[in-house]
C-alpha cells in the first residue's frame, strides 16, 4: 500500500499569497474610491445646476423665492441653533457667514414652490447646499468638491454675482463733478470696490456702516485698463448720469470678492487697487499721476463700508477656494 504525500503550502508561500492578495485590494479600493469620489462630485455639479436653473425658472415664471426670511433659532435641519445670528450657519469646518448684506439660506425644501423644485437635493455627504442672495437674480449657489485626483477639495460657485454684475441703480442724477453717489441699497458694495456707472469709473472710498443715507461715497473719473468687463480702456472722464443708471461691480474689493466667507469678518482696512490710474495729477483729492496705484489709507470704523472677508484667516469663499460645509453642526 503506497502512501502518498499531500504536498501544502508552505508558510512563506501563504504569506506571499497573503500579501499579494492585500496589494491587489488596495488598488481595487483605491480605484472604487477614485470612481466613487468623481461620482459624487458629478452629482454635486448636477445638483448645484438644478438649483440655478430652478432659480431662473422661478423668476421667469414670477415666483415668489423664500431667501428673505428669519431662520434664527433654527439650524437648516430644524435643530436649535446655537450662534445668535441671522444670516449665519455653524458648519463642523467653521461658521459661514454672509457679506455684502446677503442673504445666507441653505436649499431645502420651500426656498422655492413646489412647481419649480419639488425636493431639494443634498450634498452626497449629507449636508445641504447653500445660497445668498442679494436680491431674486443677484445670487451665489455653493458646493464642494472633492479632487479625488488632486485630493485638494475646491469650492463650486454658481450664480450670477461675478464681474460686471449690475448691483444697483442710481436713485438720484449726479451731477459732472462731486464725490457722492445714491443708490438704492448701499450695503451691497464694500470699500474698494471698483464700480462702473454709464462709462465712468468709480472706486467705492467711504460707506456709513449705519446705512443711515443711501449715498457712496466715491473717487470719480479714473482710466481703467485690464478692467474685465470688455470696455478695454475708458477715458478718465466725469459725466452727468441720470436717475436710473446701471451701476455696474466691475472689481470687488479684496476679501469682498463673494457673497459668504466661512470663519471671521472684518472691517475694510487699507485698500490698494492697481489697476486704476489718473490721468490728471491732482484733479482731486484721489488724484494721481498716470499709472499710479491708487492707495486708499484706513478709515474710521463708523465709516468703513462694510464688512468683508478676514484675509488672515485664509477662509474667503471664492471660486476654486475653501468650502467645506459637509456637515451642520
Amino acid at each position: 500500500m503506497n502512501n502518498t504525500l499531500k504536498k501544502g503550502f508552505t508558510l512563506v508561500e501563504l504569506i506571499i499569497v497573503i500579501a499579494i492578495i492585500a496589494v491587489l485590494a488596495s488598488l481595487a479600493f483605491m480605484a472604487l474610491s477614485g470612481e466613487t469620489a468623481q461620482a459624487r462630485d458629478s452629482k454635486r455639479l448636477a445638483d448645484i445646476k438644478v438649483v440655478e436653473d430652478a432659480i431662473a425658472t422661478s423668476n421667469g415664471k414670477n415666483k415668489k423665492i423664500n431667501y428673505n426670511v428669519d431662520t434664527e433659532g433654527k439650524q437648516s435641519d430644524g435643530s436649535a441653533r446655537t450662534d445668535t445670528v441671522a444670516d449665519e450657519l455653524e458648519t463642523s469646518t467653521g461658521i459661514i457667514q454672509a457679506i455684502r448684506g446677503a442673504n445666507l439660506v441653505p436649499v431645502i425644501d420651500g426656498l422655492l414652490d413646489s412647481d419649480v423644485l419639488p425636493t431639494a437635493a443634498k450634498d452626497p455627504k449629507g449636508s445641504h447646499y447653500f445660497t445668498t442672495f442679494l436680491s431674486s437674480t443677484d445670487y451665489s449657489v455653493y458646493g464642494t468638491k472633492e479632487n479625488p485626483n488632486t485630493k485638494i477639495p475646491t469650492a463650486v460657485v454658481r450664480g450670477t454675482f461675478k464681474n460686471g454684475s449690475i448691483l444697483d441703480v442710481l436713485t438720484s442724477a449726479s451731477s459732472s463733478s462731486g464725490g457722492t453717489i445714491t443708490v438704492a441699497s448701499p450695503g451691497r458694495f464694500v470699500r474698494g470696490d471698483v464700480i462702473k456707472v454709464d462709462d465712468e469709473y468709480m472706486v467705492v472710498t467711504e460707506r456709513d456702516t449705519a446705512l443711515t443715507s443711501n449715498n457712496l461715497t466715491v473717487a470719480r473719473g479714473y482710466l481703467v485698463t485690464g478692467a474685465g468687463d470688455g470696455a478695454g480702456t475708458s477715458a478718465a472722464t466725469q459725466a452727468v448720469h441720470n436717475r436710473g443708471a446701471s451701476v455696474k461691480i466691475i472689481t470687488p474689493a479684496a476679501g469682498g470678492a463673494s457673497l459668504i466667507c466661512l470663519g471671521a469678518v472684518a472691517n475694510t482696512g487699507a485698500i490698494i487697487v492697481d489697476a486704476i490710474v489718473s490721468t490728471n495729477s491732482g484733479r482731486d483729492a484721489m488724484g494721481g499721476t498716470p499709472n499710479a496705484v491708487f492707495v486708499l489709507a484706513a478709515a474710521s470704523a463708523a465709516a468703513k463700508a462694510g464688512k468683508v472677508c478676514d484675509a488672515t484667516n485664509g477662509n474667503a469663499i471664492v471660486e476654486e477656494g475653501l468650502y467645506l460645509p459637509y456637515k451642520i453642526n
